[in-house]
């Protein structure tokens, strides 16, 4: 059971999620011998009966948080049908509002770094590779001035901060769930930075549009 988000679930989803059953499995367990052991002992020492004689429940029933408890109790039995109306309003109430809430599996993890990988056949040589590459830098500028010019506050190409890339295989890891390309030379990446993170969400499915995967 500990593994069926990885059944479930691909990509960095699973491998990430694989750890919470059985975080939650451990700690299922650990929770029952404390309750079955250390909470048990507790009660024989904290719960001992005092020796001083505890006064009649009618008085403590008129005083303190078990007279307030008490009286909202026997308030609350006496008009039954208001209580439950009320309790099945707070329901739906809460009900609506959770209706109109947006649920998101993930939250959004907004980064100023984006990337384009080039893959060529496996026979491909570094030359090709290369030349490939340069023309998907090309795009990238092309696109980039055309894009931030209408998105990025009218900046122009002052959206776009850097490219970085490599060829022949994958750079450092510069995201924990990004995982380097080993050394091979049908391989590139381009790396874009861009100036402010919010730009990113936009320009990448621009630049889907503009490197279309083959």
């Amino acid at each position: 059971m500990a593994y069926l988000p990885l059944l479930l679930l691909s990509g960095a989803v699973g491998q990430f999620l694989v750890s919470l059953p059985i975080v939650l499995t451990c700690s299922l367990v650990a929770s029952r011998l404390v309750s079955m052991t250390f909470i048990p002992l507790l009660g024989f020492y904290l719960l001992r009966p005092s020796r001083t004689a505890l006064p009649p429940i009618e008085e403590r029933r008129r005083r303190g948080f078990a007279g307030w408890y008490y009286r909202l109790g026997r308030a609350a039995i006496a008009h039954r049908w208001r209580v439950a109306v009320v309790s099945l309003g707070v329901l739906v109430l809460g009900g609506w509002i959770m209706s109109r809430l947006k649920p998101q599996f993930f939250s959004k993890d907004l980064q100023y770094l984006s990337y384009v990988e080039v893959w060529l056949p496996e026979d491909a040589p570094l030359v090709a590779t290369r030349e490939i590459t340069e023309r998907v830098e090309g795009l990238v500028r092309s696109h980039a001035g055309e894009y931030f010019a209408h998105h990025a506050d009218g900046h122009g190409e002052g959206g776009l901060v850097s490219l970085t890339t490599f060829m022949g295989g994958g750079g450092p890891r510069f995201w924990s769930t990004f995982s380097p390309e080993p050394r091979q030379t049908n391989y590139g990446l381009v790396i874009i930075q861009t100036r402010s993170k919010h730009y990113t969400p936009g320009w990448c499915r621009r630049c889907r549009r503009c490197c279309p995967a083959k």
